[in-house]
């Protein structure tokens, strides 16, 4: 077995992780880059996009769901696993980023013509993101699935948004089962609306997200608190 780190280490976007276990190669989500590091949603893969058998989304924001579709345009054609929720949100978020990435392309090359320079081209359009939604297999939270021979995964809610996952992936090796999981971005466990993260409690190697690890998050009354003192001061000044 072999993981290896593609984005979001030492950064906080481009989520994507590259697990070689069973003769086979899986992708735990595929996300852009953003903010400085924009430039490099433009870089090739560190794998071929066709060598990949299958892709875990955790959920669908961009930075976790936004390079599949370039993935898609350089040969990949297994399926995409994700809730049916992370499914309906990123075909909307993936649609917004052609629309986004076309006009920006248009500004660039009215720019790069001015100098003599080549057109821009955005990193994939609206062919390739329709082409990436037609692999989505839609799963269910807590069910065990094996997507390939040896390799089983379990969806757990992760309470960030709607439909995001925990993953918990069973690799059977060498007459053993290696349990991984993988958090995704994880909600708070005290919660308003949403519901807490899934609690696990067995797990050989764990992946987990770590963004705001170095602070000390604001309890429910303190943030109802800050809302309602928020909406005062909206609804006095707005009479």
């Amino acid at each position: 077995m072999l993981l290896k780190f593609c984005g979001a280490a030492k950064e906080v976007t481009g989520s994507n992780y590259l697990l070689e276990a069973g003769g086979h190669r899986l992708l735990i989500d595929c996300g852009m880059h953003q903010g400085e590091r924009e430039e490099a949603n433009d870089d090739p893969f560190p794998y071929a996009a066709g060598s990949i058998d299958a892709v875990l989304l955790t959920h669908a924001h961009i930075d976790h769901s936004g390079r599949i579709p370039k993935l898609v345009k350089e040969g990949f054609r297994g399926k995409i696993y994700a809730t049916l929720p992370t499914i309906e949100l990123t075909e909307i978020l993936w649609d917004d980023s052609v629309r986004l990435m076309r006009e920006d392309a248009e500004w660039q090359s009215a720019k790069n013509a001015r100098r003599g320079l080549p057109p821009a081209e955005p990193i994939y359009g609206q062919e390739e993101a329709d082409a990436a939604k037609k692999l989505f297999a839609p799963v269910n939270y807590d069910s065990r699935l094996e997507i390939l021979p040896g390799v089983s995964v379990r969806f757990r809610d992760a309470g960030h948004i709607l439909g995001s996952a925990i993953l918990e992936i069973l690799i059977e090796e060498e007459g053993r089962i290696v349990r991984l999981v993988f958090s995704g971005d994880l909600g708070p466990m005290q919660t308003v609306m949403g519901r807490a993260p899934a609690e696990i409690t067995d797990a050989d190697y764990v992946v987990i997200e770590s963004t705001y690890g170095n602070r000390e998050h604001k309890d429910n009354r303190e943030t109802r608190e800050e809302f309602q003192t928020l909406m005062k001061d909206i609804f006095a000044k707005k009479k």
